[in-house]
């Protein structure tokens, strides 16, 4: 058996302290999913009584896939629309694009904040100049409390900041609806 001093024992303890940390960490890191669509469809305003003549397309772009996906945010996005109500099934159809620009997050910490931006244009099908235009920025920080594990953090921190941006723009939507029907 071979004996360590007291130097030695040390440096070999922090060793494996250290060692241990790291794969706790790797662990509790684990892999991020993209956002799923439950979990982005947000509860929205009522529009009906403000309701353009006509129905809608949703079309999503800029998503990389690694948080967030284009076709689970339209999914998301179309869902919230529909329930709004603000836009009818007859006549004239419009054209809504959210192009998403970014989604930053955290990677380390017991918080983890995820930022979601999304440039929205609501035209005519027949034009290419919007009607109504906006850049919405959101944010949701998850704690530990949410998740104890970060990948699952970062996903519920994703989800909830683009649900909020979905909640913005479909109530930015129901009151320009609002104003056009009273101006």
């Amino acid at each position: 058996m071979i004996k360590l001093g007291n130097r030695e024992n040390r440096k070999m303890k922090g060793i494996t302290r250290n060692f241990l940390i790291i794969t706790t960490l790797a662990f509790l890191y684990g892999c991020v999913s993209p956002a799923t669509v439950e979990d982005m469809v947000p509860d929205v305003p009522s529009g009906e009584a403000y309701a353009f003549d006509g129905g809608y397309n949703l079309a999503v772009s800029g998503a990389d896939g690694d948080y967030v996906t284009n076709v689970g945010f339209q999914s998301a996005a179309i869902q919230a629309f529909d329930a709004s109500g603000v836009f009818s099934d007859s006549g004239k159809k419009f054209i809504i694009s959210a192009s998403i620009l970014s989604v930053v997050t955290d990677n380390f910490g017991l918080d983890l904040e995820a930022k979601v931006r999304v440039k929205w244009e609501l035209r005519p099908m027949e034009s290419s100049k919007p009607i109504w235009a906006a850049v919405i920025a959101t944010d949701h920080t998850a704690t530990v409390g949410d998740n104890f594990v970060a990948a699952q953090r970062i996903q519920t921190a994703v989800e909830e900041a683009a649900k909020k941006n979905i909640q913005s723009a479909v109530g930015a939507v129901v009151l320009f609806a609002k104003q056009e029907s009273e101006g």
